[in-house]
């Protein structure tokens, strides 16, 4: 399969001079994408950062600020509905202190654009995701060890149903909603001494009233990224050893599987699509040890790997389907189309506590059926966010170095 979208992205911009592009995201039907503006560190000065929606077309349809007077960091994660209407928003304004933002996209008449604030509330923490139910109506959210639940009907505004904990100490680094809002998963790790680490993966029933039993496994090693179908049907994590678990069908507190590459010592991304119903399909960006050690931070390449979970003696397992390896170590931009056609990919290095500088990075687009590498995309600084639309048509991803790009099938 050779894919209809070029490596020459439609169009590209940079939203706010001088900071990153932390995360983006686009619909189904890849009419619109939002983004969300984050500077890592300080530097010494603050900013006004800013949530953006674009049309295909590369027409700016909203911005509006996080705040209204300088923060330190801005938006960290960002999730929009499948029609667009609905936007969530959710980062850090300062060392102790996280927001969750939410809004309702009404286009009308030139000029009678109205944007409807839906929920605006800060958090004792950053905000490490945030997820949507397809229809806009279910929000999820996490920071510290805890996960947030909330609902909406029409254009009512959110109103918290639930929240859950994970161990204390840990960090929900990741959490996500099927798109039928019908089941909530996380991923938790908690640090211990020589950077060892221990997680949770916890998966959660929603119903009309909040969570329902929390299903809960616990890891030898920290719970980085969490993924979801669809349909709620198969979900999993990446592990801070370089693994991933899966589970399917009904909540459980055993994985179905885990799969341990070799010579990798970290995941940062991963995705699942497909349906137990039909055939889970998971794909995984490791990162790979350097000559000298075994330190995560120190990697020095990456790889993406595709696996597919198929039938063996009763129940289900691994099965590698290929592996490419990657210029540095995989970042979260981790994407299927519904078709599970083709998986994207980001990559870089961030500047570390030994003062090596940040890496440039790269886009990537795999065809997943054959294994091959359609196309990469050079930038001069590292990449996190990447996602492709239902349809495998259009793709859009953030860099560090400032600039959002807008890739589309002609």
């Amino acid at each position: 399969m050779s894919s209809t979208i070029p490596s020459t992205p439609k169009w590209h911009c940079v939203p706010s001079s001088g900071q990153q592009i932390n995360t983006c995201a686009i619909t189904p039907d890849g009419s619109l994408v939002v983004c969300g503006t984050w500077l890592e560190s300080k530097q010494g000065s603050l900013g006004i950062y800013i949530i953006n929606c674009y049309a295909s077309s590369g027409d700016l349809l909203w911005s509006i600020p996080v705040s209204d007077h300088p923060i330190e960091h801005g938006v960290y994660w960002v999730a929009i509905s499948d029609d667009g209407s609905t936007v969530a928003a959710g980062g850090q304004l300062s060392e102790n202190q996280g927001f969750l933002k939410a809004y309702q996209y009404n286009p009308g008449p030139p000029n009678t654009m109205r944007l409807v604030p839906l929920l605006d509330i800060t958090t004792p923490g950053r905000i490490n995701q945030v997820s949507l139910s397809g229809d806009g109506t279910r929000l999820v959210a996490c920071y510290g060890n805890t996960i947030v639940l909330f609902a909406r009907t029409a254009l009512n505004p959110f109103t918290q149903l639930d929240s859950h904990d994970a161990s204390a100490g840990a960090s929900v680094e990741s959490v996500m909603i099927n798109k039928t809002g019908t089941r909530a998963v996380l991923g938790a790790i908690s640090w211990g001494a020589n950077d060892s680490t221990s997680g949770q993966l916890i998966s959660l029933d929603v119903g009309d009233t909040g969570f329902l039993t929390p299903y809960e496994t616990s890891f030898n090693v920290g719970v980085m990224r969490v993924a979801i179908t669809d349909d709620g049907s198969a979900w999993g994590g990446s592990l801070h050893d370089g693994s991933c678990v899966c589970y399917q069908g009904t909540a459980s507190d055993t994985p179905t599987w885990r799969y341990q590459p070799e010579n990798v010592v970290i995941s940062y991304g991963i995705a699942i699509g497909g349906s137990d119903s039909t055939a889970v399909q998971v794909a995984l960006g490791v990162n790979l040890p350097t000559s000298t050690g075994t330190d995560p931070s120190d990697a020095n390449g990456g790889a993406i790997i595709s696996l597919t979970s198929v039938k063996s003696d009763g129940g289900y397992k691994a099965q590698v389907n290929w592996r490419q390896e990657t210029k540095y170590g995989v970042n979260p931009g981790i994407s299927f189309d519904s078709s599970c056609n083709y998986i994207t990919g980001t990559d870089g290095k961030p500047a570390n506590k030994t003062h090596v500088e940040e890496s440039a990075g790269h886009f990537y687009l795999f065809d997943n059926t054959s294994g091959t590498l359609t196309w990469s995309v050079p930038t001069i600084k590292m990449n996190w966010p990447m996602m492709i639309d239902g349809q495998g048509q259009a793709i859009v991803g953030g860099s560090d170095d400032g600039e959002l790009f807008f890739w589309a099938a002609s």
